[in-house]
């Protein structure tokens, strides 16, 4: 049985818990982390991105179709900026100037408009942020 709890077939990438239960109203960001050698991803939220750049284990569940759009189809960047400097990448609240949210040693150098991702090459590994 899928994590939501429906009888139904497993949809899109895996995620985690977090994500699993957030108000896709509310929002809450995350990454696309890039398993294995093809295109295969799990959705973690930054405490997870995080606690797996620190080598920790991050469990994912699977959800089906209407769970998996719920959650994801309000997860965005809408009415936000982001800057980039040595600290890492910032997003700031067109409205208020006020910074809301701060990913560290994230500096990204290359930015896919259509893709919606954010990315930059640190020695031999490609980090992608998703941006939609």
């Amino acid at each position: 049985m899928l994590a939501c709890k429906h009888e139904r077939s497993a949809f899109g990438s895996p995620m985690c818990e977090h994500l699993r239960v957030a108000d896709a109203k509310g929002g809450i960001d995350y990454v696309r982390w890039y398993i294995g050698s093809d295109l295969d991803a799990e959705l973690v939220c930054i405490p997870c991105a995080e606690k797996r750049k620190q080598g920790l284990h991050i469990d994912v569940v699977d959800v089906c179709e209407e769970c998996f759009v719920h959650v994801t189809s309000g997860i965005n960047c809408e009415d936000q900026i982001g800057s980039s400097n040595k600290k890492g990448l910032s997003r700031w609240s067109i409205e208020d100037g006020a910074r809301t949210g701060h990913l560290p040693q994230f500096q990204p150098a290359h930015h896919h408009r259509g893709a919606g991702e954010l990315a930059q090459l640190k020695q031999t590994v490609l980090e992608r942020w998703t941006i939609e």
